[in-house]
């Protein structure tokens, strides 16, 4: 009898930053960090959350060509 969709809709909102720093050639750090705004967590109405991922990663290349003259 009711139409569709009903209830509470959650909705959420993605902020994110990410930044790459190669110091060396066979080195790379890599960062992100995301926030996460919700609303209506859960479908339950005026429930809300947001909070910060971090995250870190290390990249080294440990293959090399090697030339014998």
């Amino acid at each position: 009898s009711e139409p569709f969709p009903t209830g509470i809709v959650e909705e959420s909102g993605v902020f994110s930053v990410k930044a790459t720093w190669q110091p060396a050639w066979w080195l790379r750090i890599l960062g992100e960090g995301v926030h996460w705004d919700i609303r209506n967590l859960g479908n339950q109405n005026g429930v809300n959350d947001s909070y910060w991922e971090w995250r870190i990663s290390i990249n080294v290349d440990v293959v090399h060509t090697w030339e014998i003259p």
